[in-house]
């Protein structure tokens, strides 16, 4: 009876060694358990017992093992962790993975483990992190994925979080407070001055996204958690006007703001007369700085007006010059399918009024102002435009995306169709439009060069 007992007793370890894959067996016996361990391993207050078979895998522990480090004769190593991304559970994962071949990574862990096969110069780890980061960018993640892709020189993730923050800031990232205060200056002057930003509806709405970004910035948590990017704007119009001598831009607390707004399209935030209203009231940005770029704005109306341009140069301009000063205009499209979508046109005094017929031909059409305006509406206008769409899911990534060449048109008053779009039922399409009616003037003031003088001046 004894012996039976006994016998039992073994054959149930044996089973259980039996149940386990080798790989399995030698993870648990070895890393989890420590079996004739030879080298121990100490960071951030946490013991390993491990082996220097499997340790020398990572180049950081072979470069150890065979250079004139301390350790190399001792068999206790202690790391120093320096990097606030590693915690003791992502050295646990990433040391346990030496003793096997696949590693299961969570994507709430991924930044971590990552940082910790940075330190421990594990490339097929790093990799497999990076795939995962760009294959889970959402609002969530996004701006701490580019910030991390930085920070390690991972390109791939810092462009696949880029380009999603370019779809999605101002289509919903910007009603997300808490999301929109984590962007960065350096960041937020990227996404800005980039012309493949989505805009929704106009460059002024680009303008109020930044003031709201500002407040969220300078202003504790507690005050805004509860509100809404429309009640921050409403917010700001009720605060005591600073003093009229000095933009926000030009005080201490605002001019490390100065990049951001320098990306701004500022001279088509002032093409009409709100936006106008609004700079000025708001007095965030040089009055000096306004008044120039108005100035340009009124030489550009003559030059229309006298016909010394009426879209004749728009030949000669390069793609990149088109890039830089084009409007950039944007809308749902389901919106063009249920009502009419007009745009002013500073220069001509005309709209253009779009619509989707037929739910796929996209038109565009010379109007006059609805309320007011002048009596004379161009039979005709030149422009440049490139149009755009895309779908976009619920996790902000786009499903679709069709974008046309950079086309150079004369609309008719009556009306024409510029495009053709597929899928134009798909009611998440976005449509994207970049618009340049007359070819930018060689001395026209940038952003860059009008807040260059604030600094020269102060």
């Amino acid at each position: 009876m004894i012996a039976d007992v006994t016998d039992k007793s073994h054959n149930k370890a044996t089973d259980h060694r039996k149940r386990l894959c080798p790989l399995e067996a030698v993870y648990e016996e070895l890393f989890l358990k420590g079996v004739s361990s030879d080298y121990t391993v100490v960071a951030l207050g946490k013991s390993w017992n491990l082996h220097k078979i499997y340790l020398t895998q990572s180049p950081y522990f072979e470069s150890m093992f065979s250079g004139s480090w301390k350790e190399t004769n001792e068999n206790k190593i202690k790391i120093p962790i320096l990097d606030p991304n590693i915690t003791v559970e992502s050295l646990h994962s990433v040391l346990g993975s030496l003793y096997k071949y696949e590693v299961e990574l969570e994507p709430c862990k991924v930044v971590s483990t990552l940082a910790t096969a940075m330190l421990f110069q594990l490339d097929c780890l790093i990799e497999q992190c990076s795939n995962i980061m760009v294959k889970t960018v959402n609002f969530r993640t996004a701006v701490q994925y580019y910030e991390v892709g930085v920070q390690y020189g991972l390109t791939e993730v810092q462009n696949a979080a880029f380009n999603w923050l370019l779809v999605n800031l101002m289509i919903s990232v910007w009603k997300n407070l808490v999301t929109l205060k984590e962007i960065s200056i350096e960041l937020m002057t990227k996404l800005v001055a980039s012309p493949e930003l989505m805009v929704i509806y106009s460059e002024k709405a680009v303008y109020d996204l930044l003031k709201v970004w500002v407040y969220l910035q300078v202003t504790p948590t507690s005050i805004w958690l509860d509100l809404t990017p429309n009640k921050i704007i409403k917010l700001l119009k009720t605060l005591p006007r600073r003093d009229r001598t000095l933009s926000y831009l030009e005080t201490d607390e605002g001019k490390c703001y100065l990049p951001v707004f320098q990306a701004l399209r500022l001279s088509h935030v002032l093409e009409d007369i709100f936006g106008v209203k609004t700079v000025e009231e708001d007095n965030v940005i040089p009055q000096h700085t306004v008044r120039r770029i108005k100035y340009h704005l009124w030489k550009t109306l003559l030059r229309v007006n006298n016909t010394i341009d009426l879209g004749s140069q728009l030949t000669s301009v390069t793609e990149d010059q088109f890039l830089k000063h084009s409007l950039r205009w944007g809308c749902p499209l389901a919106h063009m399918g249920s009502e009419d979508w007009i745009w002013p046109l500073f220069l001509y005094g005309a709209c253009l009024l779009w619509r989707v017929v037929g739910n796929r031909a996209v038109t565009v059409k010379v109007v006059a102002p609805a309320q007011g305006g002048p009596t004379y509406v161009p039979q005709k206008i030149k422009l440049m435009m490139r149009l755009k769409v895309m779908s976009v899911d619920s996790q902000g990534h786009v499903t679709y995306s069709r974008c046309s060449e950079i086309m150079t048109y004369t609309i008719p008053s009556q009306g024409m169709v510029v495009w053709n779009v597929e899928r134009a039922s798909d009611p998440r399409l976005v449509l994207q439009v970049h618009l340049l009616l007359v070819a930018p003037l060689e001395s026209a003031p940038t952003n860059n060069s009008a807040v260059q003088c604030v600094s020269n001046n102060r």
